[in-house]
């Protein structure tokens, strides 16, 4: 059985710098920045370009 789940721009800009999906049960699936972008602690952690980060979340939504 599939389980929905929900995309969080946790930035809440026009452009998009990071993503997270959770799913259902609130467990996090998935978390992504775009390059160049530094989390609150100034690392770059799970850094991809905006291409890349569309390309996963094609691959984890094919029904949406």
């Amino acid at each position: 059985m599939r389980q929905d789940f929900i995309v969080v721009d946790t930035k809440g800009k026009n452009e998009l710098n990071e993503i997270a999906l959770i799913d259902s049960q609130g467990k996090l699936i998935y978390e992504a920045f775009v390059k160049n972008e530094l989390n609150f602690e100034g690392l770059k952690i799970n850094a991809k370009s905006l291409k890349e980060i569309i390309a996963d979340f094609l691959n984890l939504a094919p029904s949406k």
